[in-house]
């Protein structure tokens, strides 16, 4: 397809893009059920095949991320559809050539409440298109739709399988992304449209993602013995868990710097974004009773992530997190008692990696930088990204592109107009490329 035709169409009906974009953002705050109709409506209009899947609770015990709340939540919102929608030949054989677009409909919480109190007219400001949710992941919807409509437009029709997905990504992707590749065969490759979180737009291209694994550790305390329970001044016969679990915390810091300084995990791609391929976070400390300084706490917990390279694998993470955490449970006689617990949290995700030199990966960097003139940087900061799921699951290439975005996260955020148009142009080559 050739892209100054590509160019002259969208800048030609520019504002019925920009339209369709409105429109996606406002369905987007009726709820992410209503929105994946509105959307699978849309597939239609284009001329797509389309087709829902649900992912129920009972489908998700193969991987390894929410385990914690499938257990223990009553999570419904794997009773919100998903949509496929195809075009070109065949369907789920094994072996299909072709391409598969995705991107997700589900927005941050707030941003529905925020949605309420949006204006229409407060959408375009200047270069920028405002509201809230727009750039995680309403433009990617938007964009993957404008493409193929586009081409539709022009006549073009694929040679092999062009799918489009909009699942659910939230819950690391569980009810949707997952679903998709656990669900359908595997196409020759994959695009998510999900702006880079690093702001830069079309100036970074996803080839990898940083892995997580989060943890959770309770300590039991011990009461003084005394008359006077949990008085400070009787401290030498009771056990304070805030302390021991400042100890754990202070080993658990000194492990990860060590790993660290070791280069272990060592990725050059990571560090050029981060400054360090390997971290042990604490961000959540628990104890004691408000208002009782005073008093010893019964307990504490606290939890963090284990934060690393496509060098390391969850499995090689869990191994090391607990043999470091039995050889301090041996050495401490309060520990060695069972008076300290390790649990696995929710966000548990492999990190990956395409290799920047196949085929597939330096064909779209080189349709990107035709496209916008700037070669784009292979960027490594984007943490449990849905673009493994094709990777890992599929073990076929992937990649993340989409516009510059900005306030992510809050009431305004907002994405860039010209490089929204862009992606849209993009995308178009793309898929025309591919399938």
């Amino acid at each position: 397809m050739n892209l100054d035709l590509l160019r002259r169409k969208i800048q030609a009906e520019e504002n019925v893009y920009v339209e369709f974009l409105k429109d996606c953002l406002l369905a987007s705050f009726k709820g992410v059920a209503d929105f994946q109709i509105w959307i699978a409506h849309k597939m239609e209009k284009i001329g797509l095949d389309v087709e829902q899947f649900i992912v129920h609770k009972d489908e998700l015990k193969k991987q390894p991320a929410m385990q914690r709340s499938l257990q223990s939540e009553a999570i419904t919102v794997g009773q919100v559809p998903n949509f496929i929608g195809r075009l070109g030949k065949g369907s789920n054989e094994v072996g299909q050539r072709g391409l598969t677009v995705f991107a997700h409909a589900d927005k941050p919480i707030e941003s529905y409440e925020w949605g309420k109190r949006f204006r229409p007219d407060t959408f375009q400001q200047g270069q920028k298109l405002v509201g809230p949710g727009i750039g995680d992941d309403v433009a990617g919807i938007a964009a993957a739709m404008s493409a193929l409509k586009v081409l539709r437009d022009l006549g073009w029709s694929p040679r092999y399988e062009v799918r489009f997905a909009s699942v659910l990504g939230k819950q690391l992707g569980v009810f949707g992304t997952y679903g998709l590749v656990a669900k359908y065969k595997p196409s020759d490759a994959a695009i998510y449209v999900h702006p880079p979180a690093s702001g830069g737009g079309l100036g970074d291209l996803i080839i990898g993602a940083l892995g997580m694994v989060e943890f959770s550790v309770k300590i039991s305390g011990k009461a003084p013995e005394t008359t006077e329970p949990w008085k400070p001044i009787f401290e030498k016969t009771a056990i304070n868990p805030i302390y021991k679990g400042l100890y754990l915390i202070s080993a658990l810091r000194v492990w990860g710097d060590e790993i660290e300084k070791q280069k272990v995990y060592h990725h050059e791609g990571v560090e050029a974004v981060a400054g360090r391929s390997f971290v042990v976070h604490i961000g959540q400390f628990l104890a004691g009773e408000s208002g009782k300084a005073y008093q010893f706490p019964p307990w504490c917990v606290f939890s963090g992530v284990v934060h690393f390279s496509p060098r390391a694998s969850v499995k090689d993470i869990q191994q090391k997190l607990t043999e470091l955490f039995n050889s301090i449970k041996v050495q401490d006689a309060w520990f060695s008692e069972g008076n300290v617990y390790l649990e696995w949290g929710d966000v548990i995700a492999e990190a990956f990696e395409v290799d920047p030199n196949h085929v597939f990966v330096k064909e779209v960097r080189r349709l990107i930088q035709a496209a916008t003139g700037v070669s784009p940087r292979f960027y490594y900061g984007h943490s449990v990204s849905d673009i493994r799921y094709p990777v890992l699951w599929w073990g076929v290439p992937a990649v993340g592109v989409g516009p510059v975005v900005g306030n992510l996260g809050k009431p305004d955020e907002y994405i860039d107009k010209n490089e929204y148009l862009t992606t849209i142009a993009v995308l178009a080559m793309l898929i025309a490329h591919f399938a």
